[in-house]
């Protein structure tokens, strides 16, 4: 614990033990307490159940002998006989048997003792006979007296216990039967509890005990409740009663002894506590005193007096201790000196490396290496030779405290030994070993003029050594203090020599990074393409200029933050197939995917990601190449619209002969029906012919919007075998009429959904057909196109074959590139196959052409990944009440035929209808009455329906009620954008009667309606 830290060892130990020996008394003390209240406990307890089961035997003793008492009274013959003589009428016979039954009754109420009334009664419910404690009445009352229920029933009855004025009653009646069973009379009981109360009153525990009954619910019926708040409680069932018998004790009573002895147990325990602290304390701090001697010892080292020693105590234990630490002082002693020596060592080593790391010109590390040696090694004179390769020679450099013995460095600077001679500079250059010279003068390796020069001793040399070349040599002795070289000094001077020549070398490559990161900086400052560079975690480290133009955030703004905010917070789709496919390849190329910039602009990106290893897990950073595709998008979606509109430029007049056809019977049906020519039967048929061929022109037109819309590209799960019939249908007319190609196809329908947009992809089919179509050449045998569909590896692939020409050796390889086209002048653009190959692209897919032999026909494939997202399950269809009729709608067109319709329509519905053929009727109608919908065109001439809607209240106090738009211009992509974006159900004509109704029933019911 915290507040023990400052205490001394002795109430360390002090307080372990006091505590400790406290507790255990108390403890045993307090244990001995609880045994003895459990036991006296015990004991109450079984003096209770005990006490109980006297009782419970007793009072079942007493009401068993007052119900068979009762019974037995009721077998005496009189009660028969008065009976018999009442019904024979025999009176003065039946007043005599009266008599007798006073005297019976009176004498068994004499001997029972208990009953404090006994009344018979006869059949009727008469009072015959009446005794009343020790006399008989003998002008019993007149008046009946109600009998119990259960008498009647033939069975025994007894009363709750009451209490009366004169203490406590039981009540018994048994029913009198005579020899026939025939019903006689009842005979009824009170019997006196007196008896009952003074049992419970002897059954008691302890002076303030008490006993009582309870019903089986628990509600006491006889005896006192007790009065005291903590007791101990014992029941017993009474046998063959509907009572309990309960007695209670006062715990109080029992525990004022216990209490009387537990606080003298705590005395006790506190006395001999105190008793054996005083003892403990006594002896602790007898036997800590040496302890106490070694603290002020140690506290003598920690000040750093090393010279103290420590007395040696009488205890064998602490004197080895003693002896211990004087001997380790002597040793700290050494070590601290030897600590301080290596100390100034890596402190000049630091003050090495603080010069590198500061990017210093190679003179300035040079001349703190010479510094560092001097002192990390307590050396007098440092001196540096330095390696000329481009000279050949060995020349003398700097010199570090010569000055005062009149060696100057512009004097050292003239020593130049040739590289390669006999001198002991080559040899340490050449060998890279250190060496050293104990007598200059005898050594022949040694100049002699430089000995008298410097006028040294004895010197260490050690190479500068790099990794793969000797920089210089240092030279080191002690000419100012006489201290004698040691081995130590000769190590310490190579290290010195190892870390001078790493820091030149690191210089070297210092300089080489800082010029590889401007050019590096360079490149990344002048791209135009976003450049990042990632951690393995994936996170921004490197942030390029172009990133920042692209993206429009700071470097700072960006650094450390995951790459993925950068896509949508990294929750997308094909986010997550980018890094699969990375973990999977361990790189990827020209990946295609949407970003977001800084002010939220949605961005189409390019993305490469790459490192250094092609096993993913081994790079440990990655880097990112993105360029920004946006406008390159939108060029690519001009193409394919181009593309599109030129095969509907080609489809054009095939739509147009294909409308012609039901349009021509429209026509003439309705010019049959006009006439009046035609009988009912006949005229049903033409309608359903004229309904027919309608719905075929409505099909045909629908088919081509849908083609020809722009729609925002969204991918969802996406059936191969409906994108390629609903092309089919667009093609029925060139193929079937004018080109007479018949078409086969042989797509399974089980084939798995694939991933895309449906209208690129029947744009993709489309081309191909068509393609096909173009190459099949009329007269030459068979004009036959096959689609067919199979799985390949996870991936669904359709094949479009056909029976032409084929394709030539030489245009293969040019399918693909942009303007080619093998078609005649004016037939095709050439971008049909290459915006084939830039949607398959787009949706993860391939495009080629399978290799034949020329002159069999061409066989162009397309492959798709399978879907892995899960369709969504359709919404269950909204049940549709029909309880929605008689709404007041208003209709509003500014065609008459359509208005017509629509009235006609909504009218057979059950729908009060108010039409408007302007914008200007439907104000004023608006303004006179309210409606509960109004159904209306977007353009009414003179206005619009949106106005209509928007300004509805400066034409009406009534609540807007839903409105339901009807349109003609299908083609607007501005208009459908706008009702997306406002969320307004919009219908486009021709719209069917049966989806017009739905969409009322739904606007009525107030339920959405989806179009």
């Amino acid at each position: 614990m915290r507040w023990t830290k400052n205490l001394s060892l002795r109430w360390n130990v002090l307080l372990g033990f006091i505590p400790v020996l406290f507790g255990f008394v108390l403890l045993l003390g307090l244990s001995s307490y609880f045994l003895v209240r459990r036991q006296i406990l015990l004991n109450v307890e079984n003096q209770l159940q005990t006490l109980l089961r006297q009782a419970s035997s007793s009072l079942g003793a007493f009401f068993q002998r007052r119900s068979a008492e009762v019974e037995a009274v009721g077998e005496s013959p009189l009660f028969e006989d008065y009976a018999k003589n009442v019904s024979y009428g025999l009176l003065e016979e039946a007043r005599m048997v009266r008599k007798g039954i006073d005297e019976y009754l009176w004498r068994f109420s004499q001997r029972a003792q208990v009953y404090r009334e006994i009344i018979y009664l006869d059949f009727e419910g008469r009072i015959v006979s009446q005794v009343q404690g020790h006399r008989i009445l003998r002008k019993p009352s007149s008046q009946g007296m109600p009998i119990p229920k259960g008498v009647l029933e033939g069975q025994l009855f007894v009363s709750p216990i009451e209490q009366g004025e004169n203490g406590w009653i039981l009540r018994y009646a048994s029913p009198r039967r005579g020899s026939s069973g025939k019903m006689q009379g009842t005979l009824l009981f009170v019997c006196d509890l007196r008896f009952v109360q003074g049992l419970l009153e002897g059954f008691q525990v302890g002076a303030r005990g008490k006993t009582y009954l309870t019903n089986r619910e628990g509600h006491r019926v006889m005896g006192s409740a007790p009065s005291f708040a903590h007791f101990l409680m014992g029941e017993r069932a009474i046998p063959k009663t509907p009572w309990n018998v309960v007695t209670v004790a006062d715990l109080e009573e029992f525990l004022v002894p216990v209490r009387l002895i537990a606080a003298w147990i705590v005395l006790f325990s506190i006395a001999i506590g105190l008793c054996l602290s005083g003892f403990i304390v006594w002896r602790v701090q007898r036997s800590l005193r040496p302890v106490q001697d070694l603290v002020r010892g140690t506290e003598h080292l920690a000040s750093g007096n090393l010279d103290y020693q420590f007395p040696s105590p009488e205890v064998r234990e602490l004197k080895a201790l003693a002896d211990s630490f004087n001997a380790m002082t002597l040793r700290l002693r050494a070590r601290t000196e030897e600590l301080r020596s290596r100390v100034r060592f890596l402190e000049a080593l630091r003050e090495m490396e603080r010069a590198v790391m500061k990017g210093l010109d190679e003179e300035a590390i040079l001349r703190t290496a010479l510094r560092s040696v001097a002192r990390g090694l307590s050396l007098d004179r440092t001196a540096l030779y330095w390696v000329d390769k481009a000279q050949q020679k060995i020349v003398g450099r700097y010199v570090y405290e010569t000055e005062a013995m009149g060696l100057s460095e512009q004097t050292f600077r003239k020593r130049q030994i040739p590289l390669g001679a006999r001198e002991i500079l080559n040899e340490v250059v050449s060998t890279r070993q250190n060496l050293w010279v104990r007598d200059p003068l005898k050594d022949l390796r040694v100049n002699p003029d430089y000995v008298r020069e410097s006028k040294t001793r004895e010197f260490l040399l050690a190479p500068i050594c790099g990794k793969n070349q000797v920089f210089g040599v240092f030279a080191a002795d002690n000419y100012y203090s006489y201290r004698a070289l040691q081995e130590s000094d000769q190590e310490g001077l190579g290290l010195f020599a190892n870390a001078a020549g790493l820091a030149i070398e690191n210089l070297g490559l210092f300089r080489h990074l800082a010029q590889s990161e401007a050019r590096y900086r360079a490149v990344l400052d002048n791209s135009p393409v976003a450049i990042l560079g990632l951690s393995s975690q994936h996170r921004i480290a490197t942030w390029s200029r172009g990133a920042e133009e692209i993206f429009g955030y700071a470097p700072e703004q960006v650094f450390g933050k995951p790459v993925s905010f950068l896509f949508s917070g990294g929750s997308g789709q094909d986010w997550q197939r980018l890094l699969a496919e990375v973990m999977t390849r361990g790189s990827v190329r020209e990946f295609v995917l949407t970003g977001l910039s800084r002010e939220g602009k949605r961005l189409e990106l390019s993305l490469s990601w790459g490192g250094a290893y092609p096993d993913f897990w081994m790079n440990r950073e990655w880097t990112v190449v993105i360029r920004d595709v946006t406008d390159a998008k939108k060029l690519q979606q001009q193409i394919i619209r181009s593309e599109k509109l030129s095969a509907v430029g080609q489809l054009i007049s095939s739509v147009a002969h294909e409308l012609n056809n039901p349009l021509q019977a429209v026509v003439g049906y309705a010019e049959f029906l006009s006439s009046g020519q035609e009988d009912a039967a006949s005229m049903r048929e033409d309608l359903r012919l004229i309904r027919e061929s309608a719905l075929r022109c409505t099909k045909i037109v629908q088919n081509l919007l849908f083609f020809v819309r722009r729609r925002e590209g969204e991918k969802i799960p996406v059936e191969l075998p409906k994108v390629v019939q609903a092309a089919l249908e667009l093609l029925e007319y060139k193929l079937k009429k004018e080109a007479s190609v018949s078409v086969t196809v042989r797509l399974d329908s089980r084939l798995p959904r694939v991933l895309g947009d449906f209208q690129q992809l029947e744009q993709v089919v489309i081309n191909l057909v068509n393609n096909a179509c173009d190459a099949v050449s009329p007269g030459a045998g068979a004009q036959e196109i096959r689609i067919s569909g199979q799985i390949q590896k996870g991936k669904v692939r359709v094949e479009v074959s056909d029976s032409g020409p084929g394709i030539p050796e030489s245009a293969r390889g040019r399918l693909f590139d942009p303007f080619f086209t093998t078609k005649p002048a004016g037939r095709g653009t050439g971008l049909g196959l290459t915006v084939c190959r830039q949607i398959l692209e787009e949706h993860g897919g391939r495009i080629g052409l399978q290799e034949t032999a020329e002159g069999s026909g061409a066989t162009f494939w397309f492959e798709l990944p399978v879907a892995h997202r899960r369709v969504s399950e359709q919404k269950q269809g909204v049940r549709l009440s029909r309880e929605v009729r008689g709404k007041r709608v208003l209709v509003v067109d500014d065609e008459p035929a359509v208005l017509a319709l629509l009235r006609k329509s909504l009218e057979a519905e059950g729908e009060k209808v108010e039409e408007a053929q302007s914008f200007r009727q439907a104000a004023q109608k608006v303004s006179e009455k309210s409606f509960d919908l109004v159904v209306t065109d977007v353009r009414l001439g003179d206005g619009t329906g949106i106005e209509l809607y928007e300004g509805w209240e400066s034409f009406s106090h009534a609540p807007r009620p839903t409105f339901l738009f009807v349109t003609g211009d299908i083609l607007n992509e501005a208009l459908e954008r706008d009702f997306r974006e406002r969320h307004l159900p919009l219908l486009e004509k021709p719209v069917s009667l049966q989806v017009l109704r739905k969409a009322v029933r739904l606007a009525l019911a107030g339920k959405s309606v989806s179009v």
